[in-house]
């Protein structure tokens, strides 16, 4: 390590320690034992009565003598141990010691970028770094401003103990913030359908390692508090979220992307306007959803506009369900809407609109078909429930990537189900 004295007889380079990799010097370094020496001289002990005398000599000297009302002189006022207080010095000691301690303060806490990366609602967060005590090291060292004088600010930045202040290319982007992006470029996504409007279920399949839960506002329970209640919890733990509303009005839309939903599942969309009308009611802008700098989606208010604005258009997620027969007539309409991000097969609901009973019927199977085909051809993500496991590579060929499989009650069920057959076969 290489220090340098600004002044005095000992000015220039000065060989003091071999090199520290975990410390960032500078050369305008101090030699502090100097700056000990030359503000900080060793005192004579002196009597209370020398301290009451020398009171009482400055305060003359000053030109301030104690009078009371009358104008009569006071005679030297004494304290507890036969001494008075000092006068308050001017000294150019005083006053660096004071500018010292004034810029330490200042220095203490530095605001800088995390290099983390998009966080889970999208932007990049402030950490603190607390400086720790070092020797001989220049306050301009730091980047907090400019410091004249010609004393030493014993601080030094310690970068490396700040746990995530790691290399960008060693740290995954977050779920929720690379969402978006996965599904449009195509990724395999395996997600399954929240039905239990529980907090408690959303918290438990979030530790799991699947790509996204689906709140099922449509067919479950789930009222406002409670949608608030579990995406509070997803957006916690990191998890991408979408909600199937039960239909388009813009208040459900708003609710749910301001409470912190990744994007929306609209189901029975059988037109191209429709599509058109979904997209639009997700993103703001003209006609679209209502703009409040207070939800969870904005930060509480720690996102600005544009920032939020620019989140909101590239990490909302908007995707039409197909599950109609007249759907069909219209797919060229709907998969060349600006703006939808996917295509999902209602499978189950089409069974039923075809008039089928069995979602494995050749007319059902034939119309899957027929919507995958387009997605391909338009080049759209394609999304679809499966309920028998055994056709997922079927529909993989087919350009299928997002399958949202079982859900929170069936799996229940299964477990339960299956642990009664245990203990019965166990005998």
């Amino acid at each position: 390590m290489i220090c340098f004295c600004a002044n005095g007889p000992r000015a220039g380079r000065h060989a003091r320690h071999p090199p520290w990799r975990s410390r960032a010097l500078i050369p305008e370094a101090l030699d502090d034992r100097q700056f000990h020496r030359d503000h900080h001289p060793r005192r004579r002990r002196r009597s209370p009565a020398g301290n009451a005398a020398e009171f009482t000599a400055d305060t003359a000297q000053r030109g301030v003598p104690l009078r009371d009302d009358n104008g009569l002189l006071l005679p030297p006022v004494r304290f507890a141990g036969n001494c008075a207080p000092k006068a308050r010095s001017t000294s150019r000691q005083q006053r660096l010691c004071d500018r010292r301690r004034a810029l330490a303060s200042a220095a203490g806490r530095v605001r800088e970028f995390c290099r983390r990366g998009a966080t889970a609602i999208g932007y990049r967060h402030y950490r603190t770094c607390r400086r720790t005590l070092g020797k001989g090291v220049h306050l301009r060292a730091l980047g907090t401003g400019r410091c004249t004088g010609d004393f030493p600010i014993r601080w030094l930045a310690r970068l490396d103990r700040v746990r995530h202040a790691v290399s960008p290319a060693t740290v995954s982007p977050s779920r929720i913030s690379s969402f978006a992006g996965r599904l449009r470029r195509g990724e395999p996504l395996v997600g399954t359908w929240v039905k239990l409007p529980s907090p408690d279920v959303c918290e438990l399949l979030a530790s799991t390692e699947l790509d996204l839960l689906c709140l099922d506002a449509e067919h479950a329970p789930f009222d406002r508090g409670t949608l608030d209640a579990c995406l509070r919890v997803l957006r916690a733990a990191d998890m991408p979220s979408l909600v199937r509303v039960p239909d388009s009005q813009p208040g459900l839309l708003q609710d749910a992307l301001d409470q912190g939903a990744s994007g929306i599942m609209m189901p029975h969309v059988c037109s191209g306007a429709q599509a058109a009308a979904l997209v639009k009611r997700c993103h703001f802008g003209p006609d679209g959803r209502g703009y409040s700098g207070s939800t969870r989606a904005a930060g509480f208010g720690r996102i600005g506009m544009a920032d939020h604005l620019a989140v909101s258009r590239e990490q909302t997620v908007v995707i039409a369900q197909l599950e109609d027969a007249v759907a069909l007539d219209a797919l060229d309409e709907i998969t060349a809407t600006v703006g939808l991000d996917a295509l999902f097969v209602g499978r189950i609901d089409l069974t039923v609109s075809m008039g089928e009973t069995d979602p494995a019927a050749t007319r059902v199977v034939a119309a899957c078909e027929q919507i995958s085909a387009a997605a391909r051809n338009a080049g759209t993500t394609l999304g679809m429930f499966v309920g028998d496991l055994r056709e997922l590579p079927r529909w993989r060929k087919a350009g299928a990537t997002l399958f949202l499989l079982e859900s929170d009650q069936a799996m229940l069920l299964a477990g339960a189900t299956s642990l009664l057959d245990r203990v019965r076969s166990s005998g």
